[in-house]
């Protein structure tokens, strides 16, 4: 009986995350929401894991001093390597550390398959199918 109700719900769910006048506007509004909390969300760790490398590189850059480092080789190593490295990683690792679950959430509720649906007709339009 439990299943009965569970295949109804999932009909239900279907008709409507599939229907040609309610399928785009919610498939944009999940995308975009996800978007916006991707964007928005990941502004804070981010900003933390700048200050927080930006803290170390000081601590860096004293540490080099401290060993008479000859300073193109402190600059190139610090300011060059260690600095683009971390900017690299406080930059990209907060949006993927959000998006991807999200987007993995997205996929576990069976929601990316019924995007795939309703995009069908315009991947055949474009000869993206066959």
């Amino acid at each position: 009986m439990k299943l009965a109700i569970i295949h109804g719900k999932d009909r239900k769910i279907d008709k409507i995350l599939t229907s040609k006048v309610f399928g785009f506007p919610i498939m944009i509004l999940f995308l975009g929401l996800i978007f916006w909390v991707t964007i928005v969300g990941a502004n804070y760790p981010s900003e933390a894991l700048f200050a927080m490398f930006a803290w170390f590189q000081e601590k860096l850059v004293l540490f080099a001093n401290w060993i008479n480092c000859p300073p193109w080789l402190s600059s190139m190593l610090i300011s060059g390597v260690y600095q683009t490295l971390t900017w690299i990683v406080s930059v990209m690792l907060p949006p993927m550390a959000i998006f991807f679950p999200l987007f993995t959430f997205l996929e576990d509720l069976g929601y990316l398959p019924r995007i795939a649906f309703n995009m069908d007709g315009f991947f055949k339009k474009c000869c993206c199918t066959r």
